[in-house]
């Protein structure tokens, strides 16, 4: 939802004014992953490696304005690196490329990665958000490893319309938020890769206009066009 108006400037709706906010259900973070033939095990290293390869270093991803192309954007942007990106039909087939050592990273959910980083079949480097992933907690953040500020991953949060009545926005989110605090909903979550991070109303639309405020920067300064 904020990816789409930052690469569709001709959507028929707007994000932030056509969706009442109810609330966030939870967070995927991204990794950077590459081949073990790689000479880089971590971040300093691939981005010194970077560097000195430029756009001989291939990197997959899982299509033109997907999360996991816009967050290598973003981390180019501020590594000040060049690597050449190639658009895929989706994470699997970037992830099976890059395991048969045919591109040399690839920027993914770890809920889509983690059974090949656990195979040792590629390497994770860093994690996209601001605090380590319960499901990879020995993998450092971008942040811990030289790139300040570093926050970016799949969210997931309930809207509804507009002119839902705000008092319908609140008993909505008051029952997300007992839901999400079952237990049985947080390791199921985990069990796919994500974190539970219940918010109200207003923290997921302030998320909302600031994400897409970072994505719609990002599109002008790596220069992506793409027509519906």
């Amino acid at each position: 939802m904020t990816n789409g108006p930052a690469v569709y400037p001709k959507l028929p709706y707007d994000i932030v004014r056509d969706f009442a906010a109810v609330g966030r259900v939870a967070v995927v973070p991204l990794v950077i992953v590459v081949h073990p033939s790689l000479p880089a095990r971590n971040t300093k290293e691939l981005i010194a490696f970077a560097r000195a390869q430029g756009d001989k270093l291939v990197f997959a991803n899982a299509g033109v304005g997907t999360t996991n192309h816009l967050i290598a954007e973003l981390f180019m942007i501020r590594t000040g690196t060049r690597m050449t990106l190639i658009p895929y039909k989706g994470s699997a087939p970037a992830l099976i490329d890059l395991v048969a050592g045919h591109v040399f990273g690839h920027v993914d959910q770890i809920s889509s990665a983690l059974p090949y980083i656990q195979a040792g079949r590629i390497r994770a480097i860093a994690v996209t958000t601001a605090k380590r992933a319960v499901a990879l907690p020995e993998v450092p953040t971008l942040a811990e490893s030289g790139v300040p500020g570093f926050d970016a991953s799949t969210v997931t949060g309930i809207l509804a319309p507009a002119k839902t009545p705000r008092d319908v926005v609140q008993k909505l989110n008051a029952a997300l938020s007992q839901v999400l605090a079952q237990p049985a909903v947080k390791e199921r979550f985990a069990a796919l890769g994500a974190e539970v991070q219940p918010s109200t109303s207003d923290e997921l639309a302030a998320w909302i206009r600031d994400d897409l405020a970072i994505w719609m920067k990002v599109v002008k300064q790596a220069g992506i066009k793409l027509e519906l």
